[in-house]
């Protein structure tokens, strides 16, 4: 099947073209509409997307590669997923309809390709962060881009943990050690049961800003007690968060945790849920507060939310090895990719001559400015 490509470049056109996203139902919730239309509020402006569009000639849409183009004197023109940067994403990629995977690869890498020499639509280099390495679609289009000379690096990026969540409580207890069991049962009645210790999910929106920004505080000094810059240095991230956690947790996609000892939040931690699967975005713990096995009894207050949870959750994904000693898991590693368009583009051209594409062998060379990226 033939496709077309047509780029999206105001915001205007981002949100007519939702109902056709959502329809094609991404695998990721951080490539769902609303995540990546609450980034492109927080990080750049209208005039800076650059959201490719595979669709029919009786428009309908078959598959969206959602890119930002940024200039640069160094870099030159670079396009960059949305959802990209401190906000560490997960599983970025292009949201496809999978019966027309191949045809939409095709398309979108001959796209491409040709406007690499356009212009308008001129691009120097393109970075995809955080994407899986066996993603399908992807990975046609880069064997594509190749075979027009785009160079192409893929270098990890970091591991996330997936873990299996039990089907009711005593199964989860059944994972565990008596240590364990004498160590939850000792917090319940010198903690839980007399009111010192309590966990919460805050879902009242007069609560969620104020637990917002305390999680933020939990992290940073988490972050400076382990001599690690934190996620929110920068304020990107921040400014990301409390734009987007109040949407998350009104339509139900979002749940922000808290555990108080003795009236003080000590520990906080946001995850986003798709379907049945839970993601850890963010998390903090107060270094200072005096509690024993906090991170322990956090993350076992956390998971038993997940198993009493309406939804029947199987999966949660994280970074934290809390839950990995308490659920195991396996390893799910993300990759970042960068394509470099030729310098000379000869192999470009010649290999665009044996395609349809319409690209620019067919136009006048545009007149060079002086302040051009070559």
């Amino acid at each position: 099947m033939c496709l077309m490509i047509r780029r999206i470049s105001s915001l205007v056109e981002l949100n007519e073209l939702r109902p056709s996203w959502e329809r094609l139902s991404p695998a990721s919730v951080f490539c769902t509409w609303q995540w990546q239309r609450i980034w492109a509020d927080a990080h750049i402006k209208s005039e800076q997307l650059y959201v490719l569009v595979a669709e029919t000639q009786a428009g309908q849409v078959r598959g969206i590669f959602p890119f930002m183009r940024e200039t640069s004197q160094i870099e030159g023109r670079v396009l960059r997923l949305l959802g990209s940067g401190a906000v560490r994403s997960e599983g970025l990629g292009i949201i496809v309809d999978a019966d027309y995977r191949n045809d939409v690869a095709q398309a979108m890498s001959e796209w491409l390709a040709s406007m690499a020499l356009d212009p308008s639509n001129r691009w120097d280099s393109v970075s995809l962060e955080n994407v899986c390495p066996n993603d399908r679609t992807i990975a046609l289009i880069l064997e594509s881009l190749e075979s027009f000379g785009v160079s192409i690096n893929v270098e990890s990026q970091h591991t996330m943990w997936r873990s299996d969540v039990p089907r009711s409580w005593e199964d989860y207890w059944a994972m565990r050690s008596q240590a364990d069991r004498d160590a939850w049962t000792s917090y319940q009645r010198t903690s839980g049961d007399s009111g010192r210790a309590c966990f919460a999910s805050c879902d009242c929106s007069s609560t969620v800003m104020p637990g917002i920004r305390t999680l933020i505080s939990l992290h940073q000094k988490q972050s400076y007690h382990e001599y690690k810059c934190g996620r929110f240095v920068g304020g990107q991230f921040t400014r990301f968060l409390t734009m987007a956690a109040p949407r998350m947790i009104a339509d139900g996609t979002g749940r922000l945790y808290q555990f108080n000892i003795d009236d003080q939040t000590v520990a906080s931690s946001f995850h986003l849920i798709q379907g049945n699967t839970a993601f850890e975005l963010v998390s903090g713990i107060d270094p200072a507060a005096d509690f024993p096995s906090l991170p322990q009894q956090f993350s076992t207050e956390i998971i038993r939310d997940l198993i009493e949870s309406p939804t029947e959750f199987i999966g949660a994904y994280h970074e934290n090895k809390t839950y990995v000693n308490q659920l195991g898991g396996e390893t799910h590693s993300l990759v970042n990719v960068r394509l470099s368009a030729p310098t000379n583009r000869t192999t470009m051209l010649h290999q665009l001559a044996k395609t349809h594409v319409p690209s620019m062998l067919n136009r006048k060379p545009a007149r060079r400015r002086s302040n051009s990226f070559r």
